[in-house]
């Protein structure tokens, strides 16, 4: 990772970035409250009560913000270059790819190594299959109803299944297509991304 880049949500290479400008904007935050702080204690003589004192504490809303999302973050990992790669080549024309998502329900934290966005479904793949209850495609299946998009989830929890049913996929050049529902399933995924 090149410094001074940017990520996007879904990109290779955005939860590393993520984790690396929360720590920092963390720590500007918590510096900036302790030095707003100082700065009222300097001001009024050392006295603790003063309108700098409820600034400094007022700057604990955003740091714990910022804490709460690399405390949801810190244990999920990138995937390696070499499977991102093996996964990029199952992408066809059309097909969009995120990679490394973590992202969040009103009940549960979720995580995928990598989504394929085809024509009329979404095929999640982890490495590991953490999620024993089913978190993720009960997620899906759920969103993708009520928000009314036309499309299927399907779940592989190993390269093998994903080869499987990336073989599957009818060719997306001959037939309707459903520009809205993917739309939709897009934007619904940016949106839930931490």
């Amino acid at each position: 990772m090149s410094t001074g880049k940017r990520f996007t949500k879904g990109q290779y290479g955005y939860l590393n970035f993520r984790k690396k400008t929360g720590w920092l904007h963390f720590s500007l935050l918590v510096l900036a409250g302790v030095l707003i702080f100082f700065t009222g204690l300097l001001l009024n003589k050392w006295e603790v009560s003063n309108i700098f004192t409820v600034l400094a504490i007022l700057m604990v809303l955003p740091a714990a913000r910022v804490l709460v999302s690399l405390v949801i973050m810190i244990p999920y990992k990138p995937i390696p270059e070499d499977l991102m790669k093996r996964l990029y080549s199952y992408k066809r024309e059309g097909d969009e790819l995120f990679f490394d998502l973590v992202f969040t329900s009103s009940e549960h934290v979720m995580h995928l190594d990598a989504l394929y966005v085809t024509e009329h479904q979404a095929i999640g793949f982890v490495r590991e299959d953490k999620d024993k209850k089913g978190k993720v495609p009960a997620y899906f299946e759920k969103e993708l109803k009520n928000r009314q998009i036309n499309m299927v989830y399907y779940h592989a929890d190993s390269e093998e299944k994903l080869a499987a049913r990336m073989k599957k996929r009818p060719d997306q050049s001959g037939g309707p297509t459903n520009v809205q529902a993917r739309k939709d399933l897009i934007d619904m995924i940016r949106t839930a991304i931490v």
